[in-house]
């Protein structure tokens, strides 16, 4: 059908297609069909790309054979461009024909330009989320680069929930080392406290040990003075030591 209308309007009204027109016509329109069959399929891998980015996936393989596609699409156009120019520089097609085709042509530029524009869009929406903003490109790694700008955003939520969570569990390890340092601080109290109670019980030992030391002194000099047998004197001093003695056990 479109070799039918091209045919139509490379033929003028008093003369047919010479064969180097029609040779001129051929190219022409297989190079258009080439051109065409690429943009279809630029649209099919965008439409594949932004499926990807909404879902969060990976687009590295898309994105990179996208922009394969783009450079033929670009490189077909500008090889569409250059034979309409000399088409219409040769006469052999006619004003109409040539203002048709440079439509066409527009149109397959529309489809690079838009797919395009909205690649490049990601650039520097990609700095900022590294960069903060920086002019530099960052240069990324095998686990971002492939990532859409929107997946990329997702993954550093993910990153930055889970640092939430460590962070709570820090907190959650510090108040219970805080709880056990109070526990240990209260036992170490209950035994100062238990030190001070032995202390003052040593101290009343010793006192009651003094106390009966003088007295077995006292004791053995009465029995000295007394007349008392020296045996008997022992005897009473040793059963006050011991008495004292198990007391101070007790």
């Amino acid at each position: 059908f479109f070799w039918r209308q091209a045919s139509a309007l490379y033929t003028r009204s008093d003369s047919t297609p010479t064969p180097a027109c029609r040779t001129i016509m051929s190219n022409w329109v297989a190079l258009y069909d080439r051109a065409s069959d690429v943009a279809e399929q630029v649209t099919q891998l965008s439409a594949q790309r932004d499926r990807a980015i909404r879902n969060y996936g990976n687009t590295a393989a898309a994105t990179s054979k996208l922009d394969r596609e783009l450079k033929v699409l670009e490189g077909l156009t500008r090889q569409l461009e250059q034979g309409l120019a000399e088409a219409s520089r040769s006469s052999s097609i006619t004003e109409k024909e040539t203002e048709r085709r440079g439509r066409l042509i527009a149109h397959l530029q529309s489809q690079y330009s838009t797919v395009r524009a909205k690649m490049s869009q990601q650039g520097p929406i990609r700095n900022e989320l590294f960069m903060g903003g920086g002019s530099e490109a960052y240069d990324e790694d095998d686990m971002t680069r492939g990532m859409a700008t929107s997946a990329l955003l997702q993954h550093q939520d993910r990153q930055v929930e889970e640092q939430d969570r460590m962070l709570e569990g820090v907190g959650r390890i510090a108040a219970s080392l805080k709880q056990s340092a109070v526990t240990i601080g209260d036992v170490l109290d209950d035994h100062n406290d238990m030190l001070d109670d032995l202390g003052e019980g040593m101290d009343g030992a010793n006192q009651r040990l003094r106390h009966q030391t003088r007295h077995v002194e006292h004791v053995n000099q009465k029995a000295k003075s007394g007349g008392t047998s020296q045996n008997s004197t022992q005897c009473k001093a040793l059963s006050l030591y011991r008495r004292h003695k198990g007391a101070c056990k007790q």
